[in-house]
């Protein structure tokens, strides 16, 4: 359910490990940012 909600919302969603990587993004994280999961999991989101 969690997951059907954070692809059909408009809004950014970002999920990130306890270690801060990026593990997810949805679509409104990609329309509005211009960047793309392949870009940014793996990534420090307190960093990037």
């Amino acid at each position: 359910m969690l997951s059907l909600v954070a692809n059909e919302t408009d809004n950014a969603v970002i999920i990130t490990n306890a270690s801060g990587l990026i593990e997810y993004v949805n679509q409104g994280f990609e329309r509005l940012t211009g960047y793309e999961m392949a870009e940014v999991r793996g990534k420090n989101f307190t960093r990037s």
